[in-house]
């Protein structure tokens, strides 16, 4: 059973889908964070904070939801340091999608080859 676990996590951390996913998630995480102190209404960075805060915000929704009792019963979101380490919990669930999406292309690909060779 354990083996079985770290193989399954092995293959995940392999996935360079994967990795593309948690790079330009934490990224984006990272550059809407640190605008989160300047944060100005008029200049233009203000509108692509708030652009990117509405992407990051509209695809971690799934994650955010399950993890709603932890991150208010630690209070997560109230300082700049709990909105990082949630960010950086989110990055990693964009890990394991770029994963299922490799798993995937790669069962079309076999697919294919059965039905046209």
């Amino acid at each position: 059973m354990f083996k079985s676990i770290l193989k399954f996590i092995k293959s995940i951390i392999r996935s360079r889908v994967g990795q593309i996913f948690f790079l330009v998630h934490l990224i984006m995480f990272v550059y809407w964070a640190s605008n989160l102190v300047k944060y100005q209404p008029e200049e233009f960075h203000a509108l692509v904070s708030y652009k990117i805060s509405f992407v990051i915000l509209m695809f971690d929704y799934p994650l955010i939801f399950l993890l709603n009792p932890l991150i208010y019963y630690f209070g997560l979101f109230q300082t700049q340091i709990g909105i990082s380490i949630v960010g950086f919990i989110l990055s990693f669930q964009w890990w394991v999608f770029g994963y299922i999406i490799e798993l995937l292309v790669r069962g079309v690909k076999k697919l294919i080859r059965a039905l046209f060779n």
